[in-house]
């Protein structure tokens, strides 16, 4: 299978450079490893507010697009955690990355068939804007394999407001992967499901917010999201 990353050993997991052109460079700070396994895809609590919105709300960064993954075999057990961001540089969203035909999870796939479970935790919901295409790559590797189910959890929703005028574009593809269900589940971070990210993911998590209830401003936040949330409607 012709692959377009190459991996080398971290402190405590793996650093992935999915393409063999990217390289370390003062536009990027991520470059040339967007793709993290293990503990090395563990960021700073300041890092995880900055993208995530945790807990004081939605932050404004749509240029920081960051993902963490889990992959669980059939019987529910873990086979990696991972991070993956999006490229400044060259302008490649973090989904277009992780889903690339032949690239790191395409990879993965081929060599695990014991696959069943793929979790995204996102700071914005999937695109399939020009030069993107990230929920089309999706959809490959769901064609491609057709045993694995895919549960994405987001932040914030990405370019649907009217403003934008790829919203329409934006929100049927959204829907239209959202109507995958059961096979695949599109909801909106809230509750409990933050705590397992900052658990997972997060390094140094002050006790107040592993604690503290949802503060109402990121209450709010959630409770919006779900409404925009395509799969809010379909029942």
């Amino acid at each position: 299978m012709e692959t377009v990353f190459q991996e080398f050993s971290g402190y405590h997991g793996t650093l992935v450079k999915p393409y063999y052109w990217l390289y370390p460079n003062q536009n990027c700070s991520k470059c040339p490893y967007h793709i993290r396994t293990g503990e090395e895809s563990r960021v700073t609590y300041r890092e995880f507010y900055e993208t995530f919105g945790f807990p004081y709300g939605p932050t404004m960064h749509e240029d920081k697009q960051l993902i963490f993954y889990e992959i669980k075999a059939f019987n529910g057990a873990v086979i990696q955690k991972g991070q993956v961001t999006s490229c400044a540089s060259s302008n490649i969203h973090a989904e277009s990355i992780l889903f690339e035909k032949h690239g790191y999870l395409d990879s993965l796939l081929y060599q695990h068939d014991s696959v069943g479970y793929i979790t995204l935790y996102v700071n914005f919901t999937p695109c399939n804007e020009y030069g993107h295409y990230c929920i089309s790559k999706m959809y490959d590797i769901l064609i491609k394999y057709t045993q694995m189910r895919l549960d994405i959890y987001f932040s914030q929703m990405y370019h649907v407001e009217v403003n934008f005028p790829s919203a329409v574009w934006n929100r049927d593809a959204l829907k239209s992967l959202a109507g995958h269900w059961p096979r695949v589940t599109l909801n909106p971070l809230c509750d409990g499901i933050w705590k397992t990210v900052l658990c997972t993911f997060v390094k140094e998590v002050p006790e107040t917010s592993m604690n503290q209830p949802i503060l109402p401003i990121r209450a709010s936040a959630d409770r919006h999201n779900a409404i925009l949330d395509p799969c809010y409607h379909r029942n």
